[in-house]
Order: C-alpha cells, then sequence, then structure tokens
C-alpha cells in the first residue's frame, strides 16, 4: 500500500503546478540564508539540493514526499514498539488516509518536513526514556530536524518535558542522555538564532502580529476562526477519521493515569490542539495547524480500534483523500461547476506578462507587482528570474529588496478578476488598467486574469 500510494503521489506530483508556497520557497532557496521571516529554513535548503541540476516540479517535491514515506514507516514502528505490530500496521494504513497529510505530501512545503521530525521523536524519544541510550542522539536530531523545518515543533519539546517530569523518569535528569539530545539540538537551532538575533527577531515578531497586515493571517473576527477550523477539519482529517482521531486522544487522556503509553500519545497530541484552540479564538490559525496532533491520534486510533468505526474510518479516508489528488490533477478538465482552479492559470498569464512588458518602454526600469507575496512568488518562479519581482506587503522579499531600490519604477501586475485590485491601488501612483487576459481550460470555461501598468512604484516595504 505504502508504495502503491508513493508511486501514486509521485504522479500527482509530476502534472500539478506547484502551488504559491511552494513558489515562495523555491525563491528562499534562490536566497540561501540562515533562516526566513515566515518558517526556518529547512524548506529553502532542500529546495536549494532537489533542483540544483534542474527545476522540475516532482523534483521539487521529492523531499516531502519521501517524508511523507518516512512518517509512514514511523508510524509503524511507533505502534509496534507501543503496542504490537497489528497496531502498527493499522497505524501506517491510517497515516495514509489522512486527507492533510495525504494532499500535503505533494507540496514542497514545511508541514512534511515538520511530521517526519515530529514523528521520528516521538520514536526514539520512548525508547530513550526506556533505556536505549544511544535514542537521546536520535531524539535530538529529530527534535533538531523539526524546529528547523517549523516552529509547531517546540510544543512537542515541551510535552517531553512533562514525561521526564514523572516520577519513573525524573532520574534521567541527572545522566547525560537528555543533556546530549539538547546539545543536538542547541546546534541545530542555531541558525534559527543568528538570523533572527541579526534581524531584530523578525520571526517573533511576526508571528506575534499574526492578525495584523504584517503577520500571515488578518482580516477574521475574533472567535470565527475557531469554529471555522473545527469545521474545516472534517475535510483535513476525514468526515468520519477527525472524530475518530479526536475520540481516540481523549480516550487515551483518561486511560493515561493506568497506562503510560496512553498518557504519552495524549500529551503528544492534546498540547497542539489546545494551543490551536487559543489561536483560533483569537483569529490567528489555520485549518492545517492541527495536523501535528493526529499523529499521536493516528496510533491510538489503532491500538483502539473499534470495530465500527475503525475500517469505516480507514476506508472513508483513502477514499476522500484519493479523490482529492484526482480531482486536484484534473481540475482543468472538470466542468466548470465542479472545479477547484486556484493552482491553473498563473503559467499563462506570467507569459503573457512577459510579452507586454517586452511591449513597453521603462526609462527607470519594469518590475513584476503581485498584489501579496503569493502572487509576487507565482511571478518569480514562472519568470525564472528574468524580471525582477516583489509585492507591497511585508514578506521575504522585502530582505532581498533595500526599500527604495524599485521606487518609481514602472510595473506589470495581475490579479484574479474574482479577488479584484485590492491593496495594489496603495503601491502605484497611479494604475493603468490593461487589456483582461483569458485562460482557456480543456473541460471548458476558464479563468480570467485582471492586468495593470503600474507608474511610479511606492517601493517595497523595509524589512522588520
Amino acid at each position: 500500500m505504502v508504495a502503491l500510494v508513493a508511486l501514486f503521489r509521485v504522479i500527482v506530483a509530476a502534472h500539478v503546478p506547484v502551488i504559491d508556497d511552494e513558489a515562495y520557497y523555491w525563491l528562499w532557496s534562490q536566497h540561501l540564508s540562515l533562516s526566513y521571516l515566515d518558517h526556518p529554513p529547512l524548506v529553502a535548503w532542500l529546495d536549494a539540493i532537489t533542483t540544483w541540476g534542474g527545476r522540475a516540479g516532482w523534483l521539487l517535491r521529492l523531499p516531502a514526499m519521501l517524508a511523507t514515506v518516512a512518517t509512514t514507516v514511523l508510524m509503524y514502528l511507533l505502534g509496534r514498539d507501543l503496542f504490537d505490530r497489528s497496531t502498527g500496521t493499522r497505524a501506517a494504513a491510517l497515516h495514509l488516509a489522512v486527507p492533510v497529510f495525504a494532499i500535503q505530501a505533494v507540496d514542497a512545503i514545511p508541514d512534511p518536513l515538520l511530521y517526519a521530525w515530529w514523528a521520528a521523536a516521538m520514536w526514539s524519544f520512548w525508547h530513550a526514556v526506556h533505556g536505549r541510550r544511544e535514542m537521546w542522539w536520535l531524539c535530538g536530531l529529530a527534535v533538531g530536524g523539526g524546529l528547523l523545518s517549523k516552529y509547531p515543533m517546540v510544543v512537542l519539546v515541551a510535552a517531553f518535558a512533562v514525561v521526564l517530569a514523572w516520577p519513573r523518569y525524573r532520574a534521567w535528569w541527572r545522566r547525560p542522555g537528555p543533556c546530549l539530545a539538547l546539545g543536538v539540538v542547541v546546534v541545530l537551532a542555531a541558525p534559527i538564532v543568528l538570523w533572527n538575533a541579526g534581524h531584530g527577531w523578525a520571526s517573533l515578531h511576526f508571528w506575534l502580529n499574526a492578525r495584523q497586515t504584517s503577520g500571515p493571517i488578518s482580516g477574521k473576527p475574533l472567535g470565527k476562526t475557531l469554529l471555522d477550523n473545527a469545521a474545516v477539519q472534517f475535510a483535513y482529517g476525514g468526515p468520519v477519521l477527525f472524530p475518530a482521531l479526536v475520540w481516540a486522544l481523549w480516550k487515551s487522556w483518561r486511560l493515561g493515569r493506568r497506562d503510560e503509553r496512553f498518557a504519552f500519545l495524549a500529551l503528544a497530541g492534546w498540547p497542539m490542539l489546545l494551543v490551536v484552540a487559543v489561536a483560533s479564538l483569537l483569529g490567528a490559525a489555520q485549518g492545517n495547524w492541527p495536523a501535528p496532533a493526529y499523529l499521536s491520534g493516528v496510533v491510538a486510533l489503532a491500538a483502539f480500534w473499534p470495530r465500527r468505526i475503525g475500517p469505516p474510518a480507514l476506508v472513508s479516508g483513502l477514499a476522500l483523500s484519493s479523490l482529492a489528488l484526482i480531482l486536484v490533477m484534473l481540475a482543468p478538465r472538470m466542468p466548470p461547476w465542479l472545479r477547484w482552479d486556484e493552482l491553473y492559470g498563473w503559467r499563462e498569464v506570467t507569459a503573457e506578462m512577459e510579452r507586454r512588458a517586452d511591449a513597453l518602454a521603462a526609462p527607470r526600469g519594469l518590475l513584476f507587482l503581485g498584489k501579496h507575496y503569493n502572487q509576487a512568488s507565482y511571478f518569480g518562479y514562472n519568470t525564472r528570474g528574468r524580471w525582477p519581482v516583489t509585492t507591497g506587503r511585508v514578506s521575504m522579499f522585502s530582505f532581498w529588496t533595500p526599500p527604495d531600490r524599485f521606487a518609481g519604477w514602472q510595473g506589470i501586475a495581475a490579479v484574479d478578476a474574482r479577488d479584484g485590485i485590492g491593496e495594489l491601488r496603495e503601491d502605484c501612483r497611479h494604475l493603468v488598467p490593461l487589456p483582461d487576459y483569458g485562460v482557456a481550460f480543456p473541460g471548458g470555461g476558464g479563468r480570467r486574469f485582471l492586468i495593470f501598468h503600474c507608474l511610479e512604484y511606492r517601493g517595497t516595504p523595509r524589512a522588520p
């Protein structure tokens, strides 16, 4: 099953255009650094390695797909070593079935890397505290790799600290194992700390202002995000599988007083869910954030395996995961009323922008302008560096461009006609509409883009 699913995902990865975040992280790899504003650097470092000899979609996504296969194997090992082989097999199968893991497996984003390190940390830590001293090295490597992937790894570190506070494991505080693991973590996390120290702790300010215009999320009323995230979990986790995972984590918490295996799974899952719930109440969370907690839920559900819930949850999750990937791959050929086409059309409109840019006479210079980092990333990825690209919002583009570098330049901008101009009005002294551009899809219909000529760009915002 693992081999067949992995092969299917390679096929999908080779046919689906890059998403905006993938393009953004690829641009990071063209400006290698110790860390970045939004996330730690591992995704950019891996992008630089996999695309060093030439850029292809499936190569860009290779680390994510390999990380997902590794996570499946680690789910088997964790279930087997905590319980038995049957539990391990069910845990591996359930991991393949969770839709959010399946969808993100074909995206060159930090999340699949985080899941692999998270699972490796859980597995190695469990063995380390039960006497396999060499596992402390692997635990430190896994935690450090997780921190280099995405910041939520700190939640699992806190859970490990709680486990070491249990009476049975307090003796480890007097032994070298945890100190060795911590030393490995400090060394691996040093690039993040050094970069932020040299940039005024920009990442900390960025995430603390998550709901502001300078942060990753803005414009949602307080409390509404919690309802939105709770609803979307029935898609990300599966309509049957998500409630089953939550039930398994709840039952693990109930049984944790008598069985430390379930207490361990509950501690590795519930804190992440609670952190996301609090962030959602403040209007600063996204639907994929609870996903690391699903790893604990997968093992717990595999251990309990209620006959009336387990098999339907597995089958329905696999069906939904496969259907979602198929629909994304076939989106341009679907009927318009059934199509989700956000990924398609950016390559074509970027080529049209290049044609129009070639016809413009710009005495001071010409750039491609995105309303947000998303559009700018598509333009930068598809032009392959031929034209300067930026956006009027704070992002990593601010770190690559001095504030006055493009001030006064002319620009070409494009937005989806359904989204409208928005903040582009603020970025230029004059915004002159150009003829629209349409992208036709084989399944009928298409997508329409508004294209503008920006006169006297006001300049890229200063890096925080």
